[in-house]
């Protein structure tokens, strides 16, 4: 059989197939790639934090109970590694301070040696520093990247969680409304 008659013929549509393929791959990573928005659905919305018992940074036992107050708290998950953890680093202070919000951060993927040393550092913003080297409790909560910030209302359920680094445009348009809400 030709070239001309296998390009032109009845099996031209076999050739475009995998073109086909690759352009409708390329459009739909394309838009993953470029999607702003974080405050990522997850299935523990609405839902009460997972329990757990950990180590602080201390060395004293803690567990999800010890984290409930009368309040709306912030659960951040960082490390020493994450660079965006230093980014928003600024923006966790200015929650503590400027709204004496509660503020525990668990380290996850990290060790207690290198989590202190990046505190003393940069400066403490958390009530509680939790250690978790193993993964455990960012398993249970779904964390999957860091920096990931929750909102618990003071019953110990989630209203919000944001994957990403949280911005001063974030805390206004979203984070605060949301804290007053549920305060």
């Amino acid at each position: 059989m030709p070239l001309t008659s296998f390009i032109f013929g009845k099996y031209r549509l076999i050739i475009f197939i995998p073109l086909i393929v690759i352009i409708a791959l390329m459009l739909a990573f394309s838009v993953g790639l470029f999607r702003t928005e974080r405050g990522l659905p997850s299935a523990l919305i609405g839902q009460k934090i997972p329990e757990f018992t950990a180590q602080t940074l201390e060395g004293d036992a803690i567990s999800d109970e010890d984290l409930l107050g009368d309040e709306v708290m912030i659960i951040n998950f960082f490390a020493s590694w994450c660079v965006p953890c230093l980014a928003e680093h600024p923006i966790l202070r200015t929650l503590q301070e400027t709204h004496n919000l509660t503020i525990h951060g668990i380290a996850w993927r990290d060790n207690a040696l290198a989590t202190q040393q990046w505190l003393d550092k940069y400066g403490r913003v958390f009530e509680h520093v939790i250690i978790d080297e193993q993964q455990n409790i960012g398993l249970d909560f779904g964390v999957y990247g860091i920096p990931e910030t929750f909102i618990v209302d003071k019953y110990g359920i989630i209203r919000y969680r944001w994957a990403g680094v949280l911005t001063e445009q974030l805390l206004k348009d979203e984070i605060l409304p949301l804290i007053s809400e549920y305060q």
